[in-house]
């Protein structure tokens, strides 16, 4: 269902956003599953129905703030990605070299950089 669907892209897009948000959704839907078949109840439960409900309202309130988050940093992934790659061919530019470059290079080491479309 929507584990399946909230996980799906996992290797693609390693967010840690969709594990909060995955297990924020898990508990409210336990909760809910909970209350609607009678199960938590005041005789059995140390939580009424109210407290239940209010309960599941505010992690409806963080699954929606999880949303949030998952898309900017979705967002910000996509930036990075275009920021760091040439949009032409998809290989890495000049700005991502430098990036990983070490700040002290060893002495044994040898850098050669190659012009091919003449830009």
């Amino acid at each position: 269902g929507a584990a399946a669907v909230l996980f799906s892209g996992w290797r693609k897009e390693p967010l840690l956003s969709r594990i909060a948000l995955g297990a924020i959704t898990t508990v409210s839907g336990l909760i809910s599953l909970l209350v609607v078949n009678g199960v938590l109840s005041p005789s059995l439960a140390s939580i009424n129905i109210v407290n239940a409900f209010f309960l599941i309202i505010m992690l409806n309130f963080a699954i929606a703030l999880f949303v949030m988050v998952l898309v900017a940093e979705r967002s910000e992934r996509k930036l990075l990605i275009l920021a760091n790659t040439d949009p032409l061919t998809g290989v890495k530019n000049r700005r991502f070299f430098f990036q990983t470059m070490p700040t002290r290079p060893d002495p044994t080491d040898a850098t050669m950089l190659l012009d091919i479309d003449h830009f």
